[in-house]
């Protein structure tokens, strides 16, 4: 390995420097909208990783680690606290959550419409042996059908949305399922959490899940922003959830002096505002005993 390249990597997994200082200084050299295709193999949390460079969430895991390391703190503390879990990863993209979760999980329902991706999640799945990781080929949403899809148009493959994006074409129509006829067709399983990351959409996906919230209450950790809420004719991430949930906003790096960063990001009280964008944990009240691990301010 060139003697840059494997610098780049060690600081790439200095996480007590800021995650914008690391990236900066990682992209001024190999950019990842501007490398060559290059394979590699990872390992990955004990699992086997094969990953292209070419693509952003695999430059993450080569050159940090791991992509969006700081939630994946937040969602092993989670799953810690619940032993046997099933899981639905929702918006799997490439399976780097999957994989992740499957570490801990008794079964993992990923969910992903976009086919090469799709494929992607069973291939690394099957390499590591995963079989207790079930793969769809659909996405999740309020209503069955077939829908337009506006695809990934740069290395980002998680950029991909059925929510409508400015100044991008919606080329695609890709297969959705109403959530709640897919749960009752794998027999209505107790689902303990469920990760929603679909770039717009989450409130489609929560309100097509709505009787299965109900009947599991699981633990829930989903993306929000403007473009959701508009995607929903302007409804609020509460709207969407059952009563007796607490929503914790997810703050995925604390600073320290500017140049230093907490290992771990915290959570607080959500607050409604509309320019929110960000990951929420929609936390049952049942479930209080897990925020004992979790780092919540006030």
């Amino acid at each position: 390995m060139r003697p840059l390249r494997a610098f780049l990597r060690w600081l790439g997994r200095r996480r007590w420097i800021r995650f914008g200082v690391r990236d900066r200084v990682i992209r001024r050299f190999y950019h990842p909208g501007r490398v060559a295709p290059e394979r590699f193999e990872e390992s990955f949390f004990g699992l086997r990783y094969p990953g292209d460079l070419a693509s952003y969430i695999d430059w993450s895991v080569y050159f940090f680690g791991a992509y969006c390391a700081t939630e994946l703190d937040l969602i092993d503390r989670l799953l810690a606290g619940l032993p046997d879990a099933c899981v639905f990863d929702v918006g799997a993209n490439a399976g780097h959550h999957t994989l992740f979760m499957a570490r801990r999980a008794r079964a993992v329902y990923a969910f992903e419409p976009v086919p090469t991706l799709a494929d992607q999640v069973r291939a690394r799945a099957d390499l590591n042996r995963l079989a207790h990781v079930e793969v769809f080929g659909f996405g999740l949403g309020d209503a069955e059908g077939e829908l337009p899809f506006s695809p990934s148009p740069d290395e980002n493959t998680g950029t991909g949305s059925f929510a409508p994006v400015a100044g991008r074409e919606a080329t695609l129509k890709l297969p959705v399922r109403r959530g709640d006829a897919v749960y009752a067709e794998l027999g209505r399983p107790r689902i303990d959490f469920v990760k929603i990351d679909v770039e717009g959409s989450e409130g489609r996906v929560l309100r097509g899940l709505s009787a299965m919230l109900r009947e599991c209450r699981p633990l829930v950790l989903f993306e929000w922003s403007p473009r959701t809420s508009d995607d929903t004719g302007g409804a609020e991430p509460r709207s969407f959830l059952p009563g007796g949930y607490r929503l914790l906003e997810f703050r995925a790096e604390r600073p320290r002096l500017a140049l230093f960063a907490r290992r771990r990001g915290g959570l607080q009280t959500w607050r409604a505002r509309p320019a929110f964008e960000g990951y929420l944990l929609a936390l049952p009240e049942e479930r209080a005993e897990l925020a004992e691990a979790l780092p919540i301010e006030a």
